[in-house]
């Protein structure tokens, strides 16, 4: 499956992890994760329905810093996506281009800068930059 996702993406660009529906998740996520401001990480499972829909299967939080998750990957996931709060980084870590190699999927960083991704063969790169959430999704009730 991971190679099919990594293929994929070096093919046609960044594909379905770009795809409204994605970035829509990115969004949730980045808003459940108080828009970068909280200490802690949320993350979740991108998956790819047998329609072709792109569902999100968020993790369990806890008083972590960083996300962590027990337990087997659930089917059909395309890739695992967390947040960066605002004081870190909006680049993947090491750990995570870690996870990213031994999953064989792609690990995004949501972040409130840019979305950003390592991918299984080790490189890294943004999918979105500026300021993509208010380039996108900004209210006057949000950050």
């Amino acid at each position: 499956m991971g190679a099919f996702v990594l293929t994929f993406l070096l093919a046609f660009g960044c594909g379905d992890l770009c795809r409204g529906e994605a970035v829509a998740h990115y969004a949730r996520l980045f808003a459940d994760a108080g828009y970068g401001r909280l200490p802690n990480e949320r993350a979740g499972f991108l998956i790819r329905e047998t329609g072709g829909t792109l569902t999100f299967a968020p993790w369990h939080h806890s008083d972590f810093a960083s996300a962590r998750y027990r337990g087997a990957v659930p089917a059909n996931v395309i890739a695992v996506v967390h947040t960066h709060p605002s004081s870190a980084s909006p680049w993947p870590s090491a750990h995570d281009a870690r996870v990213a190699r031994t999953l064989a999927l792609p690990v995004i960083v949501v972040a409130k800068h840019a979305v950003t991704i390592a991918t299984p063969d080790g490189a890294t790169r943004e999918l979105f930059g500026g300021r993509w959430f208010a380039n996108r999704y900004s209210t006057a009730s949000t950050p």
